[in-house]
């Protein structure tokens, strides 16, 4: 069967500033009705999440050094209180904690940088950032003057260390509060706080949902997730447009947790379209925990480009781990729905808790080097929709030149199939049909619509454009290809192109054509101004280049064998009653240097382990997908050898809080722990 998606383009071009009151200092950013703006030109903002106080201070740069590479512009960080004030009126800015130098790595790397200060943020965290003394303080998150009082002497220490940032350019944006339910009377009070402690930014925000409050002060936020694992269910989620191609900006399920079913109705369509929690993956519970697989971290983050986001605020893009001084973690002990790990914040997030690349980060870094090279005539197109709601999606996000057409054929949990396309559009100033598109379960891709390349307008490719750049005097276009076939169409006659370089002659001169097959795309980087494919990740780092390439070769002892039971803190946090084993694992300190590091994998079957250091626990896992995964320089002590980590695991239960939902196929009553692969980690630096 063919489907029909059929749109009329009237493009309403909204270049205003709308009057908005975003932000309280002079800067070069702004806002219109349809996008945001730097020095008065569009722009497209690619925040990605990375929570400095759940990440080792002395691989900040580093990480931040990947997150660039990977396309991000600006850093999104939660400031939580309780991480801060580690006793009553007591702050504390050190090590991990300290926040002013994760500015100034930013701020190094050209990166702006979002502060969600709070004062209540949630993200997993015990009382969603709350000090414990809180407890006892009445009206909280509301106007009242004790519950402020203590909120302006922690806002007053923050600023303190962050003000000289307060330029109106490092810090982009500070979002108040988040999943705020009630007036945003609050909110507007706890603005002219900030203001008056001495914060300034160009764009003050807030999460849209559950207040549904349109304001012209705040830069009006949503989200969505692959999968909700704080459902109070123990089922699969029924398919739901989680990954929707859709003019509607915040999926239900989200906040679900703590605020109940709720739906963004109010009409945010005089605002630009920014998102804070894209969700690129998801943080397991103890009671459901799905896999995110590619498709599942890429896919939302694509649903809401295609559907007209100028702003993808990706939660989490980087994940780390918890303070483990203490349990800091949400859990239902402190009257929260869920319980986490005590330390592990993985997320599944394109980078992962050590800084791996994931399979949706190399998608991912394809769209934001398209932001990158095309954003400026990219952010001010508008997305229209087919009336016809049938899979596969569609938006066709356009100006009034051109533009481009999204597909997407994937929802996770719904049963699909191979699906032909006829595409129908009818603007203006053109008309376009592009017949028998071909979508395959899965596929998600756009398409340029009306662009132009090389001096020459297509009237449409069937690659997805990447970047541009000149070499040598030609102008070499990147595309990443959905097959081995790529149509292009100029003048109304169209070809096929069967090979990965096209040259086109035009009165600009000589262009090429680069169509990449799919997973030769994902191994693209634009590093030191090139265009480099590698087989393992880059990064570039105070203008060099670094890749961290891991191999099964490796010199030294890795053993595991099981122990004894022994008395280990946090036995109640395994949530389980089911059997426990004990283990030792021993690993050779000389397996690692200041760059080279050991990956292990312990191969698990049972509900959740902890690892524990000299008594104290430096890890956590709740089964998920059957590997447990850390690199071990982390763990490692100067001169102390062997690396000595004892390991708690657990079982499942048939019944009872230990029977979890899961997609991996855990048995209840068997526990087991073997090492699995071991790999070198070698970062080297690379000549490009």
């Amino acid at each position: 069967m063919t489907i029909t998606k059929d749109v009329k383009v009237r493009y309403v071009a909204k270049d205003s500033d709308g009057g908005f009151l975003f932000g309280n200092v002079g800067s070069a950013y702004g806002a219109t009705e349809r996008y945001f703006t730097r020095d008065g030109k569009p722009f497209i903002v690619i925040a990605g999440e990375f929570h400095f106080s759940r990440y080792d201070r002395a691989l900040w740069e580093t990480e931040v050094a990947k997150m660039k590479t990977q396309g991000i512009n600006c850093i999104s960080a939660y400031v939580f209180w309780n991480h801060h004030e580690t006793s009553f009126g007591v702050f504390d800015f050190s090590g991990n904690r300290d926040v002013k130098k994760f500015i100034s790595i930013c701020k190094k790397y050209g990166l702006n940088v979002v502060l969600r200060i709070g004062p209540w943020c949630h993200g997993e965290v015990k009382r969603g950032g709350f000090p414990d003394y809180l407890a006892y303080v009445p009206g909280k998150r509301k106007n009242t003057p004790v519950y402020l009082y203590f909120v302006k002497r922690f806002w007053k220490a923050l600023y303190n260390e962050v003000k000289e940032f307060c330029d109106g350019k490092t810090i982009l944006g500070i979002q108040l509060e988040n999943e705020y339910g009630g007036n945003i009377s609050h909110i507007v009070k706890l603005r002219r706080i900030a203001e008056k402690t001495g914060f300034k930014t160009p764009y003050f925000t807030m999460t849209a949902w559950p207040t549904n409050t349109p304001d012209d002060r705040f830069v009006p936020m949503f989200g969505g997730y692959p999968e909700a694992p704080w459902t109070q269910n123990k089922k699969p989620l029924r398919p739901c447009g989680r990954f929707a191609i859709t003019e509607g900006r915040s999926e239900i399920e989200i906040g679900e947790d703590l605020l109940g079913t709720t739906r963004c109705k109010a009409s945010f369509s005089k605002y630009p379209y920014a998102t804070c929690e894209t969700g690129t993956g998801n943080q397991v519970t103890q009671h459901r925990r799905p896999v995110i697989s590619e498709n599942d971290g890429f896919g939302v983050a694509f649903a809401k480009f295609a559907s007209g986001a100028v702003w993808m605020g990706y939660y989490m893009y980087h994940g780390g781990r918890n303070p483990s001084e203490k349990p800091m973690q949400e859990s239902r002990r402190t009257l929260y729905p869920n319980d986490y790990p005590i330390v592990d914040y993985d997320f599944q997030a394109p980078l992962s808790k050590d800084g791996d690349v994931r399979g949706h980060a190399d998608r991912l870094r394809l769209l934001h080097l398209f932001s990158e090279f095309y954003g400026q005539e990219f952010a001010r197109t508008q997305a229209f929709f087919d009336k016809n709601k049938n899979m596969p999606y569609f938006s066709y996000r356009a100006d009034e030149n051109g533009g481009y057409l999204f597909l997407s054929n994937y929802e996770r949990g719904a049963v699909l199939k191979d699906e032909t396309v006829d595409v129908k559009i009818d603007a203006d100033t053109y008309r376009v049909e592009i017949k028998g598109i071909g979508v395959s379960a899965g596929d998600m891709f756009f398409m340029p619509v009306k662009r132009e390349y090389g001096g020459i307008l297509f009237d449409y490719i069937t690659a997805q454009p990447v970047l541009e750049v000149s070499e040598n005097g030609i102008e070499h276009v990147y595309f990443a290809s959905k097959g081995d076939v790529v149509r292009i169409c100029v003048g109304g006659k169209e070809k096929e192109i069967c090979r990965e370089e096209e040259e086109i002659e035009s009165s600009c001169g000589k262009t090429v054509l680069h169509f990449l097959p799919p997973e030769k795309a994902k191994k693209l980087y634009y590093v030191v101004g090139k265009v480099v494919f590698s087989d393992f990740p880059l990064y570039e780092k105070d203008g060099r280049v670094y890749g961290e390439k891991k191999t099964d070769a490796f010199e030294g002892e890795v053993s595991l064998k099981e122990i004894s039971p022994i008395e280990l803190p946090y036995d109640s946090y395994m949530f389980s009653s089911g059997k426990r084993a004990f283990y030792l694992l021993k690993a050779d300190n000389n397996l690692i240097s200041d760059d080279k590091d050991l990956e292990i994998t312990l191969d698990f079957e049972g509900l959740n382990l902890q690892i524990f250091k000299d008594g104290k626990i430096v890890d956590d896992y709740f089964n998920t997908d059957g590997k447990c995964v850390f690199r071990l320089r982390r763990l490692a002590d100067d001169g102390v050898n062997p690396v000595r980590l004892v390991i708690r695991t657990c079982a499942a239960r048939e019944r009872g809080y230990a029977n979890v939902y899961n997609e991996y196929g855990i048995k209840p009553g068997k526990t087991g722990l073997k090492l699995g692969r071991l790999r070198t980690i070698e970062t080297m630096e690379m000549k490009i």
